[in-house]
C-alpha cells in the first residue's frame, strides 16, 4: 500500500513545513480527537501529536537515505542499558517538543503575543487546502484538518514568542569578542592513509616524506614568485605541484584561547604580520606530522568580523529563551495519556516520507 500527501503544507511566516507520504498500514485506526497528554489542563489532541510524529519520522527517514543510502533506522537500538529504540526515543522527543509548544502558547499573553485575524486566516487556509489535497491519507496518519489547523498555530507562536522573549537582550559586542582574523593556507600531510590488513594506519617512508616536503617547499616558492602572492590563486597553484593538494581559508578569534583549529606553529609564526603577508618558511606543526604554507590575509576579516557578532547576539537571544521556558517547563503541570499514545510506533514497517508533487510527474 502506498499513498502519497500530494501537496506539502506551508504557511508563510509560521515555521512549518510538511509533507509527507505514507506507506505500510496494520496500526490501530487512530482517532485524531482523541487525548494523548494534558500540559496545565490543556488537552493534547492525537491529531496534533500524529502530524507533528510523522513529520519527524519524515524528515529523519530523508536524512539517512540521503545520507547512508538506508533508512533502517527505527528499530535500531538506541539505548543498550534500556534497549529502548531510535523510534521510542523520537516519540519522547515528540512528547517533550508538544509539552514545549503548548507551554509557549499559554504563556503569549506574558508577552502580549497573540495571532492576528490575517495569521489565523492564513492557518486555517492552508490546514483546508493540505486537508483537501490530502484526504486520502489524513485518517491512515490519524490527523484531521482541524489538527493540522492547530499544530500551525503552535509553529506560529512558537515563532513570535521566540522573538518576543529574546527582543531585550544585549546586543553590544565588543570588538574584542566578534573580531575573526584570517589566513589562507595548504596544508601537507606527513601521514599514511593505507591500512595494512589489521587496520592499521601504514606510515610513509623517508622517501615519501621527502617527496610531500618537496611539494610544500614547491608550492611555497611558486607563492612567493607570484606577481602578488596577496591576491595570486593559491589552488591553482597547489594543483601545480599536486593535483591533491588544495587551498584553505580559515577564520580565527586572537582573543579566544579555545579557538585552537588553527595549529600553534602556525599562530606563532602569522603573529604581528600585515595583511596579506606570505610566511616566507614552510610552517612544521609541533608534531612534526603536517606541513603548511601560509597567507596572513586580514587582522580583521570584515565579513567573518560581521557574521561573528551576529552569532553572538543570536546566541544570547537563544540562551535567554531556553532559560525562560525552561523555567516554563519545570513549573507545568504534563502528564502522557500511555493507553493513547501507545497506539502510536514509530518503525521500519510504517514509513513516512517527504514527497513532491514532481515526483508524481
Amino acid at each position: 500500500m502506498l499513498n502519497k500527501i500530494k501537496k506539502g503544507l506551508a504557511v508563510s511566516m509560521a515555521v512549518a513545513m510538511m509533507a509527507v507520504c505514507f506507506t505500510g498500514c496494520g496500526e490501530e485506526k487512530l482517532d485524531s480527537a482523541e487525548t494523548v497528554a494534558v500540559v496545565d489542563g490543556e488537552e493534547i489532541p492525537m491529531g496534533v501529536a500524529a502530524m507533528y510524529t510523522r513529520n519527524e519520522q519524515a524528515k529523519m527517514y530523508n536524512m539517512y537515505t540521503m545520507y547512508f543510502g538506508t533508512a533502517s533506522i527505527f528499530d535500531q537500538i538506541y539505548d543498550q542499558e534500556s534497549m529502548q529504540t531510535y523510534g521510542e526515543m523520537m516519540k519522547t522527543d515528540v512528547m517533550e517538543t508538544l509539552q514545549k509548544l503548548y507551554v509557549l502558547k499559554a504563556h503569549a499573553a506574558d508577552y502580549g503575543v497573540e495571532l492576528t485575524d490575517e495569521e489565523a486566516a492564513e492557518i486555517d487556509a492552508a490546514a483546508k487546502a493540505f486537508a483537501e489535497a490530502n484526504a486520502d491519507v489524513l485518517d491512515d496518519i490519524g490527523t484531521s484538518e482541524e489538527a493540522v489547523a492547530e499544530l500551525l498555530s503552535l509553529y506560529k507562536y512558537e515563532a513570535k514568542m521566540t522573538e518576543a522573549m529574546s527582543a531585550d537582550v544585549d546586543t553590544n559586542v565588543t570588538e574584542e569578542e566578534a573580531a575573526r582574523s584570517k589566513v589562507t593556507y595548504i596544508r601537507v600531510s606527513l601521514e599514511g592513509t593505507e591500512k595494512d590488513a589489521d587496520g592499521n594506519t601504514i606510515e610513509l617512508t623517508a622517501d615519501q616524506k621527502k617527496e610531500r616536503a618537496d611539494w610544500a617547499a614547491d608550492v611555497l616558492d611558486k607563492v612567493l614568485a607570484a606577481e602578488d602572492p596577496a591576491t595570486a590563486d593559491w589552488d591553482a597553484i597547489a594543483k601545480e605541484v599536486d593535483e591533491s593538494l588544495f587551498a584553505s581559508e580559515y577564520t580565527f578569534s586572537t582573543y579566544d584561547e579555545e579557538d585552537n583549529v588553527l595549529d600553534e606553529a602556525v599562530k606563532a609564526e602569522i603573529k604581528g604580520l600585515a595583511d596579506g603577508t606570505v610566511v616566507d618558511k614552510v610552517i612544521v606543526t609541533s608534531d612534526e606530522k603536517t606541513l603548511y604554507v601560509v597567507r596572513f590575509d586580514a587582522e580583521v576579516d570584515e565579513e567573518a568580523t560581521a557574521k561573528q557578532k551576529e552569532n553572538i547576539i543570536a546566541t544570547r537571544k537563544g540562551e535567554d529563551f531556553q532559560a525562560e521556558l525552561e523555567e516554563w517547563i519545570a513549573a507545568s503541570a504534563f502528564s502522557v495519556v500511555d493507553a493513547a499514545w501507545d497506539k502510536v510506533s514509530i518503525n521500519d514497517s510504517n514509513v513516512y516520507l517527504n514527497f513532491h508533487p514532481e515526483d508524481a510527474e
